[in-house]
């Protein structure tokens, strides 16, 4: 078994709608199209960067919160549409993320759509609020951008760390220094 870490504060508030259909979504535009295996190698390179992408979350015995376990959830949604038909690219993207099942227990909790025709494509992502709020999601896109162009994202601090030293804050107003966050 993976081992299990307390959830961030946030997190903590957001629990009672983690059966929710919300999203924290963004969208980047983009030149020519990626294919599928393009899109898989550069969706790989962020999540391996961002734990919380790939952490599941559930109620345990015994303790007080909810916990969240790395590495566990399901791949994410991915939805390639070559052949967009409609004249608004970031539209199509977008509720092709939005329609994609995410779910914190078993995963994903991130999916991601692209639209894209001869000439532009449209990439949108969509996570659950426990893992990105809108600015994550945002430089969620804007890193997976990044890959598909050939630069790969570098891995930060780990969000159970994150976590953690939030939780150890006795006001709540640590400052990022201590994790080496400037």
């Amino acid at each position: 078994m993976s081992p299990a870490y307390e959830i961030s504060i946030q997190q903590q508030r957001l629990w009672p709608r983690r059966s929710t259909s919300d999203r924290s979504t963004a969208t980047r535009v983009l030149p020519g199209g990626p294919d599928t295996r393009t899109l898989t190698a550069a969706v790989d390179s962020v999540l391996a960067a961002h734990e919380v992408l790939t952490t599941t979350f559930a109620a345990r015995p015994g303790w007080r919160f909810p916990v969240q376990t790395p590495g566990t959830a399901a791949p994410p949604a991915l939805t390639v549409d070559a052949d967009a038909t409609s004249g608004d690219l970031i539209a199509c993207a977008i509720a092709a993320a939005k329609q994609a099942p995410l779910n914190v227990e078993t995963g994903p909790v991130l999916a991601v759509a692209v639209a894209h025709n001869a000439q532009t494509s449209a990439l949108a992502v969509a996570a659950h609020p426990l893992v990105a709020d809108s600015r994550s999601a945002g430089l969620i896109a804007a890193e997976l951008a990044s890959a598909l162009a050939g630069t790969p994202p570098v891995a930060g601090v780990r969000y159970v760390a994150y976590a953690d030293w939030q939780r150890s804050s006795e006001d709540g107003t640590a400052r990022g220094g201590d994790l080496g966050l400037q």
